[in-house]
């Protein structure tokens, strides 16, 4: 089809004879139509192909037939080096080339230096090209008025070559970069007439913004986000805020102080993105009280309420575009905008506290404004205003459909969701629960509830409330679902727990699996209190539980529950931590108190449920919601709707075929009825699943019974294999893969695992141990409080389609990951569920960082992926280049993290920002001890302040007074957060002293190798510490301290790896000749330069200044 249109668009050309083409985003992975462009060769001048999948011989065409071409957009075709020389060789007058992501490298950026000298116009971002690249560049393409060179690792040189040498820039573009502040200052110095700026992403901090505002008068546009400028930063960039329009200063830690210093000196500013700092109600009533001229304002993420709401809505009046998204807006606010504003045509009021109230607000006051797009959703709405808000054509649908008085009804509803072990009587509570407490039937062991089961009642003693009871299966095999249900402000939940067979530590939360007679893995109450905490975000969690005491009657506990009529907390439930409350607590026998029960018992448990009862229904009614519906649209839930379809059609029907049963009820809410009954889970979507988002599934129990009936005993017996043609509904089979519940085994297509399923694999122990050796570790999470089960599970479903060599088992896989430049990277996940942490392992590749950051948001953040859309990724291998566009939020789900780097030693994870932020070479770790800051840590918790270079002292003991005199030298590049230095005296008691030094040495930038005759004496510096130095190809810098036989020493172990080796003369002199002469040689300790001790120090301390520069 793309192909098809690719030819339609060509033939236009011809008939018209056009010089411009658009084939971009068709999918095209080569030309195959050489004939065709041959024929417009003559007369098009300009190509847009961008986004497709041409690769070389795309490349080799268009450079082959295009000869007339003057602008040319290539982006994101992966054409690598060799498709940029065909292109550079043959396309001599090209003055537009955006080449942007495609893995060109050095070399490519070399030919386009050699053969385009006409550009104008250079799009090489994420291209990978490093200062060399920039080198080329700057130097042959003096004509570049515009030059986009972001996500390419450039540092300071590279900045100071374009500086130096593109004096005609107007635009640049140098984001996600290290140029830092000293690069920062030789393109502001030197570049003075530059009109565009954007140096996001660079770690220029307030010193940079120093240097732009003192060189760089003529910006008008000026994007400097993410380069933790703060207060300070502000301060500065106000004097230069007065002659730009466009102003992006997001994601900077800026407070109100700094807020107040850019507002006063506003002039002409046009356009100003602030999201993602510190600003509360006083920044922003100083930005609005300024009396600007504003157009567009991006304030979201910050901590703005009502009043700074008010604020912009009475000065800003000249504003069409505002996202004030992330905040803690409420109705008030939410009035005093809408009330206000209204000549927006964009608003992002998303995620505040905006209540039903403030929603109708916003409607009655833009809904007769066609040309506004308001986004609404996440806020603390009904459920039915939940639904409505996830586009404006929905909310408009629901306010239609209850403008007509007489068709109201009054709906209150809620959702109940019992959890507990699979011998805790959840469907006995139910069942005696809807039938008012008279009759109870012994629930049958294979009557146990298998899935999750659903009932729904209107309850007429509870003012016609729709109660929908949703009852867990408690085996470790149903969890992977469970997490659809769990979550959501209207709902409450019921935790069961029984003394039988529940295992009880005083003082310790302990959510240990039991086994049942099927020897399935069930978990108790903590587990599932555990569970809820995790994938809730409300603060209110804790009040919405109600914990239960099961099965009293049981005679393990039947003797200590008569002696009182209030029930003792159970001692493994740590209520302070869950929120819990006192009152929520209570002890019932439904057995007891039914008429089977005994009767000289019977009383007092009939006492015990209706405790419960009443506690349970007070809950009810506090957290019920309550909202107008139509009562037209309130039939399709109806007898005659839903509840009918589900025995008239299958499974699923697809979104017109739905939409046309519910018109014969109600016929204009198309955009409303669908996500009104998922969120009330009357049906259920996979709208983001490209296979199913056109699905509507009628049934959400019968969807699962449906997948629990494929995933079955039989299943369970042969280690959670079946095969797909056992499979009848192939749809079924694709709700399971997107549920994460099973995947294909690559070796043995048509075969497909569930991974919940695998039994315990004791030959994985011996391939672990091999594996462990072949792959680094990159690091550990640990959940010191509580894990999740299926959050292991589901990762591994997600990955075994890209499993290595069959490497998976029940708590693990190895996998390939797609990294740059079509690198495959081997990643090793482990889980250890019982001492709640993962490990993972990594090929130490180009592209690791990204699979790394992968795992950890996938684990720490809950944050899934999606491994279709990897082709269209960046992944440029640059620490914080990789970062940029995944916001890092401290509010993890879960609770408290621990977080290292060899599996050993663990610190919590905000122990670790703060100590990144306040610029620690340290953290305490979990032990009280301390540990050093990892540059992983700066890349798993995306920290955009500079990664300090880990230096490692290779030295003798005898020399020990030498190397203390030089670390003091360093001490300020310690203090700049540019350094961390680390020698074997930091090996604390107890620790394997081999072990450690090997770690560190491993992890090191720079090895400071201190020359000395008992240095080349020492065996284990010679047979370990420069064994590793060489093999790991690290930056080596020897350092002549007392006069020794080095060359023939250094000959001998540096004989084939010279690439990092810094000669004396160069370190010490600073010249460029790489010839060492004798004389040259500085012996630190020797009588003659005794004096000058402090200045060669110095010498080194700026030579390893210019290696981190470099």
């Amino acid at each position: 089809m793309s192909l098809d249109e690719a030819l339609f668009r060509i033939t236009e050309i011809k008939k018209k004879r056009t010089d411009k083409l658009d084939l971009s985003g068709l999918g095209l992975t080569h030309f195959s139509f050489s004939k065709e462009l041959l024929e417009v060769s003559d007369y098009l001048t300009e190509l847009n192909i961008s986004n497709n999948r041409f690769g070389y011989e795309g490349a080799l065409e268009i450079g082959k037939y295009l000869k007339n071409l003057s602008v040319l957009n290539i982006s994101f075709n992966n054409i690598g080096f060799g498709g940029t020389a065909e292109i550079s060789r043959n396309l001599k007058n090209l003055l537009y080339l955006n080449i942007s992501d495609n893995n060109i490298g050095y070399k490519g950026s070399e030919e386009i230096s050699k053969f385009l000298k006409k550009l104008s116009y250079l799009d090489i971002s994420a291209n990978n090209i490093g200062d060399d690249g920039v080198t080329e560049i700057s130097r042959y393409l003096k004509n570049l008025s515009y030059l986009k060179i972001s996500s390419n690792n450039v540092g300071y040189s590279g900045a100071s070559e374009i500086g130096n040498t593109l004096k005609n820039l107007s635009y640049l573009d140098i984001s996600d970069n290290s140029v830092g502040v000293d690069g920062t200052a030789e393109i502001s110095k030197s570049l003075e007439n530059l009109i565009y700026l954007n140096i996001n992403s660079n770690n220029i901090g307030s010193a940079g913004v120093y240097e732009i505002n003192r060189h760089l008068k003529n910006l008008s546009y000026l994007n400097i986000g993410a380069n933790n400028i703060g207060d300070d930063g502000a301060a500065k960039i106000a004097e230069i805020v007065k002659n730009l329009s466009y102003l992006n200063i997001s994601s900077n830690d800026i407070g109100d102080d700094g807020a107040v210093k850019i507002s006063t000196m506003f002039n002409n500013l046009f356009s100003l993105n602030i999201a993602s700092n510190n600003i509360a109600d006083m920044g922003v009533s100083g930005i609005s009280k300024s009396r600007n001229n504003l157009f567009y304002l991006d304030i979201s993420n910050n901590n703005i309420e009502d009043h700074g709401a008010g604020e912009i809505g009475e000065y800003l009046k000249s504003l069409s575009y505002l996202d004030i998204s992330f905040n803690k807006i409420g109705d008030d606010g939410a009035a005093k905008i809408s009330n206000s504003l209204k000549t927006l045509s964009y608003l992002n009021i998303s995620s505040n506290n905006i209540g039903d109230n403030g929603i109708n607000t916003i409607y009655i006051a833009y809904k007769d404004i066609t040309h506004t797009s308001i986004l609404l959703s996440n806020n603390k709405t009904s459920p039915v205003l939940t639904s409505a808000t996830t586009s404006w054509d929905g909310l408009r649908q629901y306010f239609d459909s209850i403008s007509i008085k007489e068709k109201n009804v009054t709906l209150r509803a809620l959702n109940i969701l019992l959890l507990g072990n699979t011998f805790s009587g959840k469907s006995s509570l139910q069942q005696f629960y809807l039938n008012g407490g008279k009759v109870f039937e012994e629930i049958k062991k294979e009557d146990r509830t298998w899935g999750i089961t659903h009932n729904t009642i209107e309850s007429p003693l509870l003012n016609n409330l729709r109660l929908s009871f949703w009852d867990f299966g408690g085996q470790e095999y149903f969890h992977g679902t469970h997490r659809l249900f769990i979550g959501g402000r209207n709902c409450l939940y019921l935790v069961l727990w029984e003394a039988e067979y529940e295992t009880m530590q005083t003082g310790e939360l302990d959510e240990k699996p039991l086994r049942n007679e099927n020897n399935d893995e069930c978990y108790p109450a903590a587990y599932w209190l555990g569970t809820i905490h995790h994938f809730e975000q409300n603060k209110d969690v804790g009040e919405r539980i109600m914990v239960l005491q099961s099965r009293m009657d049981v005679q393990k506990v039947k003797k200590d529950a008569q002696k009182t009529h209030t029930e003792s907390w159970p001692s493994f439930l740590n209520k302070q931590k869950f929120g819990l409350q006192p009152e929520n607590s209570v002890g019932v026998s439904i057995k007891g108190a039914s008429s089977i029960g005994e009767t000289h018992t019977r009383r007092y448990y009939e006492a015990r449920w209706n405790v419960f009862k009443i506690r349970f229904e007070q809950l009810i009614k506090k957290y019920k919601s309550e909202y107008q519906f139509n009562e037209d649209m309130f039939k399709i839930l109806g007898e005659d709707g839903l509840l009918k379809w589900r025995t008239q059609y299958p499974l699923a029907l697809n979104k017109q075929a739905f939409l046309n049963l519910c018109h014969a009820f109600y016929a204009k809410g198309d955009d409303f009825i669908i996500p009104y009954l998922e969120n009330s889970g009357d049906i259920l979507t996979f709208k983001d699943n490209p296979i199913l988002s056109d699905a509507v599934f009628l049934n959400p129990e019968g969807l699962l019974n449906s997948i629990y009936g494929i995933l079955n005993q039989n299943v369970k017996q042969k280690g959670g294999v079946f095969l797909k043609k056992d499979v009848k509904n192939e749809v079924l089979l694709n709700v399971m893969i997107e549920m994460d519940l099973v995947f294909e085994n690559p070796q043995k297509p048509g075969e497909f695992i569930a991974p919940q399923f695998m039994n315990e694999n004791a030959e994985i122990s011996k391939l672990l141990s091999h594996l462990r050796k072949l792959l680094k570790i990159a690091f550990s999470l640990r959940f010191p409080d509580f894990m999740p089960r299926g959050m292991v599970t589901r990762f591994i479903s997600k990955k075994g389609k890209r499993s290595v060599d069959g490497v998976f088992w029940k708590y693990g896989v190895m996998y390939h990951y797609s990294g740059f430049a079509g690198n495959d990277i081997k990643v090793l996940v482990e889980a250890d569920e019982n001492n709640r942490f993962i490990r993972v392992y990594a090929d130490d590749k180009p592209g690791r960082y990204n699979a790394l950051i992968e795992v950890y948001d996938w684990f720490a953040m809950q944050k899934d992926f999606d491994e279709s859309k990897r082709e269209t990724q960046r992944s440029t291998d640059k620490n914080s280049q990789e970062l940029k566009e995944r916001k890092f939020d401290d509010k993890r789900l879960g609770g408290d993290l621990e977080l290292s780097i060899d599996g050993q030693n663990y610190a919590d994870i905000e122990e670790i920002n703060n100590a990144i932020d306040q610029s620690a070479l340290k953290v305490r770790d979990t032990t009280g001890g301390y540990m050093s800051i990892d540059s992983m840590f700066y890349v798993l918790l995306n920290k955009t302040t500079v990664m300090p270079k880990k230096i490692f002292f290779s030295y003798s003991r005898y020399d020990k007074g030498y190397r203390e005199e030089l670390d003091v030298h360093f001490a300020t590049l310690k203090r700049q957060g540019l350094i961390a230095t680390w020698y074997d005296g930091e090996i604390e008691a107890g620790m394997d002293a081999n072990a450690k030094i090997k770690t560190e040495l491993e992890n090191a930038d720079i090895v400071l190798f201190l020359l000395s005759p008992h240095f080349i004496a020492n065996d284990y510096i010679v047979n370990i510490e420069m064994k590793i130095a060489k093999e790991q190809h690290k930056t080596v810098v020897p350092i002549t301290i007392r006069a020794c036989d080095y060359k023939k020493f250094f000959a001998e172990y540096f004989e084939e790896d010279k690439q990092g080796f810094l000669t004396e003369k160069q370190f010490y002199k600073g010249q460029g000749n790489c010839e060492t002469r004798e004389r040259d040689i500085i012996w630190i300790a020797s009588e003659q330069h005794a004096a000058k001790r402090d200045e060669y120090y110095n010498f080194i301390v700026e030579g390893v200044k210019r290696i981190i520069e470099r």
